[in-house]
């Protein structure tokens, strides 16, 4: 998809069962699902025990949505929830705020990856000694 100057690699699934298979967290990446599809709802994606791999930003799109299962999904941490009929450019424009949260969220996960296996690599003494200089220790 080509959209404001921005060319985005789009991935289309059958299924929320066919995206969990393929799902890659090692991507930038962000979702949108609609409320309503075969099999596992966008919903039920959401919710355990599928939350956890699915720590991309996510929108729901539906054309039949009511008040409560927008603020149900915003509970549960989606970024936006929108109706069908919706405007291009204002999709565009949601697609590009979530994949600046994911951009932020992958970079911090690689920054505590990279602390983390530094800090590994610490003998206990040194290990000792970073907690005892450390603020708040």
């Amino acid at each position: 998809m080509a959209a404001g100057g921005q060319d985005y690699r789009v991935r289309c699934y059958d299924s929320a069962e066919s995206f969990l298979s393929r799902y890659d967290p090692r991507e930038v990446a962000c979702l949108i699902v609609d409320i309503r599809m075969g099999g596992m709802t966008g919903l039920e994606l959401q919710g355990p025990p599928h939350r956890a791999p699915l720590s991309l930003p996510v929108v729901f799109i539906t054309g039949h949505g009511d008040v409560p299962m927008a603020v149900n999904t915003m509970k549960k941490g989606a970024m936006d929830f929108i109706q069908k009929p919706f405007k291009e450019d204002e999709l565009v424009n949601l697609v590009e705020r979530m994949l600046e949260v994911a951009r932020d969220a992958f970079s911090d996960h690689q920054q505590a990856a990279s602390r983390d296996a530094l800090l590994s690599k610490l003998t206990s003494r040194e290990a000792q000694v970073l907690e005892r200089t450390s603020p708040g220790a």
